[in-house]
This record gives C-alpha cells, structure tokens and sequence, in this order.
C-alpha cells in the first residue's frame, strides 16, 4: 500500500516537473501548451506503459477541468455581450454550414459512418481553439488589425455553439449502437430541461446584480475562493444528478452570471492557478491514455479530415469576413489565420472512443500546420495582393 501510493506521488512529481520543463523549453518555439501538455503524457505513457494507470488526484483535477475552462469562458461574457452580437450571426452561420454541416455530410455519405460518428467527428472539425488563435493574436501583436475584431466574434459566436452542442454530445455518447438511437420523447425532454436550465441561471443572474455590492464585500476574504469553487462543482453536477449531460452549459452560464465588478476580478486570480493546473492534467492524460496503434487508422480518412481542416475554414472565414466588411487582403489575413483546431475538439474528442485515433492525429498536425500559417498569413497575404497589383 505504502509503495503504491509512493509510486502515485513519484509519478505526479515527475509528470508536473515535465509539464513544466518541456512547456517552458517548446514555449520558446511558440509551440501551444495544448500539444507540449499531450506531448508530456505520450512521453510517460511510451516508458511507463507497464503501468498505464493515473494517480487519483490526477483524476479529480481531470474531472473538474473541463467545467473549469468553460466557467472562465463565461467569464468573459455577459448577456448583454452576447445580445449585441448580432453582426457576427450570418457569418457565424456561413461558418457553421461548411464547417459542421458540410463534414457531416461527406462523412456519413462519403466514408459511410454512422450519423453519431459523423455528427462527433463534424463537432471535432468545427470549432477554431479560442485559447491559441486569441494567444497567438496577441503575441504577433495583431489585435490592433481589422481582422481581429471579426475573428474574435466569430470565436465568441463558435464558442456558443459548441456549449449548446455538448449537450447533445455528452447525450450521444452514452448510445451505444445506431439501433438504440433515442426517440422523440427522449429528445423532447432533454430540451425541456436544457430550457429549464437557462431560465434557473437567467433568474441568478437577475439575483447576483442585486447582490453585486455584498458579493465585492466577500470577495476580500481569504476564504473566498471556497464559495467560487464549490459552487463551480455544484452547479457544474446539478444537471448530471437531474439527467441532463449539461455540466458545461451550466459552468459556462455560471461564468456568465457573474456581474461585471470587482468580483470578476477576484474570482479569476483565485482560481486561475487552479484551472492551469486542471487544463494541464486534463490535456496530459489525454495524451498519455492514447492509443497510437497506426493499424486501427485509416489514412486516406485521416487525409480527408485533415484537409476538411484547413479547406472548409479557409473558405469560410474569408467569405465571411468579405460579408462582414473587411477589404480582401484582411480577409484573406484572416483566414489564414483561423485554421488552428484545439481545446473543444479534444474535449469532445474524450466522449467517443471510436474517433479517437483518427481525429487525434489530424487535429495534431493541424496545431502544428495551423500555427505556421498563422504566423506567416501576413506575409503570404501581402505577397498575393502586391503580386496582383503588380500584374
């Protein structure tokens, strides 16, 4: 027993120590945190593989990171926010057709997989990483362009619809084969209460504004952050205990609840050590539970997902920005640089095991290709548009 749990500790101490060094060190390279994380895990999992099981705080803080992240992109919001976001709704629409619709289709149709397994790998291939596009707009000192703006709409308006597509994720993913597809009703009451849980937390949110001056009084106290996250976990399991999969909705609502005061403030230095922390592991299990078996990979699928990728969001993006009222050459900009797949995709990547593998790797080499792109979209756009000038 005691060697047991020396073996957990000894584990956890090198893993956070890796963590560190092999982020810190890929850092220099503007390699995202994301892929250094996974990397650490893939690294353990090859010279520990004997061993392949995690230590259990290893496994809370897995459990309560994925709330965790989406309470801090709520945060960010607000409903005000998000009710003045209607420039960004036909664009987000044209974003959504050719990047979840259009794979769907050729996934089902063109592979012949199943509609769960067409509908999990069009969520994969859908969203942009808000965490590496809006880092990487800040560390090319971008954020001043005309493009931005756009991008970090559409990133909010892309943000929206993975939330309120988990749901439904978390939903099929405990089918186990098309014939035990769920009806109407089944579909009838998870929405029932998804309405449900937004008129509870659109009433807290009408609660937590009348409090804002005692919620700034507490925030002072040391022992504020118990209140944060508590309540983050609770509300977080409430909809699990009540049968809804709407963990992150209701983290994310929560985040959104929040009033814009010095209670915003407090509660992201609080927490925001811990939700590092959490991201790390969730990011570093995932790499080290996976199974890189390249027999199982199909690769001319893999080809296609990956050029679904960049193709489909290319297209997309600058299209959308033309629409949006961008010049060409920021649109182009743009859309070279909105390519990058990250932290949504992984997390619905965990809910069905048989996209694993496939969608793993392609969402790898897009960071990688994606991250190139982005840091050279100026100079290629420029290089373009000079050329046709010249011509």
């Amino acid at each position: 027993m005691i060697h047991q749990v020396s073996y957990e500790f000894f584990f956890a101490g090198l893993s956070f120590l890796l963590l560190f060094a092999i982020g810190y060190t890929l850092k220099k390279f503007r390699f995202p945190y994301v892929l250094s994380f996974m990397l650490v895990g893939i690294l353990l999992s090859l010279i520990l593989a004997p061993q392949k099981d995690s230590p259990v705080m290893f496994k809370i803080l897995e459990h309560i990171a994925v709330p965790l992240l989406f309470f801090f992109i709520g945060l960010d919001y607000s409903f005000e926010k998000l009710r003045g976001a209607v420039k960004i709704f036909l664009p987000g629409i044209i974003d959504f057709i050719f990047n979840f619709i259009f794979p769907f289709l050729i996934i089902h149709f063109g592979f012949g997989l199943g509609f769960i397994d067409s509908f999990f790998l069009a969520s994969v291939i859908y969203p942009t990483s808000t965490a590496i596009t809006s880092k990487l707009l800040f560390d090319y000192k971008r954020l001043a362009n005309p493009e931005a703006e756009f991008l970090i709409n559409l990133l909010i308006f892309e943000d929206l619809v993975v939330i309120l597509l988990l749901p439904f994720l978390y939903f099929f993913s405990g089918i186990k084969t098309e014939d035990s597809f769920p009806d109407f009703q089944d579909y009838f009451l998870l929405i029932v209460k998804l309405i449900g849980i937004f008129l509870f937390f659109f009433i807290l949110y009408r609660i937590t504004k009348r409090l804002s001056d005692f919620l700034d009084r507490i925030s002072d106290e040391d022992i504020f952050i118990f209140l944060i996250f508590g309540a983050i976990i609770l509300f977080s399991e409430i909809p699990n205990i009540i049968g809804v999969p709407a963990s992150v909705l209701s983290a994310f609502l929560l985040g959104v609840v929040i009033p814009e005061t010095k209670t915003k403030n407090r509660i992201e230095l609080s927490i925001s050590p811990i939700r590092e922390l959490s991201i790390g592991v969730f990011f570093f299990l995932f790499g080290y539970k996976m199974d890189f078996t390249l027999e199982k990979i199909n690769l001319t699928q893999l080809v296609f997902i990956l050029a679904m990728t960049f193709v489909f969001k290319f297209a997309s993006t600058y299209l959308s920005g033309i629409i949006y009222g961008l010049r060409k050459i920021s649109a182009l900009r743009g859309a070279l640089s909105y390519c990058i797949r990250g932290e949504f995709s992984f997390v619905i990547l965990t809910l069905h095991e048989k996209i694993k593998g496939i969608s793993f790797f392609a969402l790898v080499v897009n960071i990688v290709l994606g991250t190139l792109l982005f840091a050279y979209a100026t100079k290629i756009a420029e290089f373009i548009f000079i050329r046709k000038q010249k011509s």
